[in-house]
């Protein structure tokens, strides 16, 4: 007999609690190698300090079209009032990545940062589908946990 509790299992992941711990609710991950499984032992407080974070922000995956245009804008130009007129200060490098540089022309910078948070959303709304069908076939058998509001 098994004195796991189960809170789920998922592509070779195993997340449980053990009876046989006693009193010390340990939260255990097993993850399935090539050579069996590794084990990973959380302590609760460790435990709830991961759940209680957001590692993927998903709320991308709801947005529009419009939404993220009107956050890229925004957000351009807020950057470009930041930078007053500095276009190679550390305000101008802040976005770089995903909007260009500063002195790039605006709607140049608006199209890259479109297209960035577009194809962000294609993958947040991947992860959100993988989730819910993750706790629909699970059911009432997998411990739902509230992260970040989101159920």
């Amino acid at each position: 007999m098994s004195t796991k509790c189960s809170i789920l299992y998922e592509d070779g992941i195993h997340v449980y609690t053990d009876f046989a711990d006693g009193d010390d609710e340990i939260v255990h991950i097993d993850v399935e190698s090539g050579n069996g499984y590794a084990c990973v032992a959380l302590p609760p407080h460790i435990w709830e300090a991961i759940r209680t974070y957001q590692a993927v922000d998903i709320a991308l995956a709801d947005k529009t079209d419009e939404q993220i245009r009107r956050d890229v804008e925004e957000f351009v130009a807020k950057r470009l009032s930041d930078c007053k007129g500095d276009m190679d200060g550390l305000m101008a490098a802040r976005g770089a990545f995903v909007y260009g540089a500063a002195r790039d022309a605006v709607e140049k910078q608006i199209e890259c940062g479109v297209a960035y948070f577009t194809a962000k959303r294609v993958r947040m709304q991947k992860i959100k589908c993988k989730r819910d069908a993750l706790i629909a076939e699970m059911g009432p058998h997998l411990r739902i946990i509230k992260i970040g509001g989101d159920e």
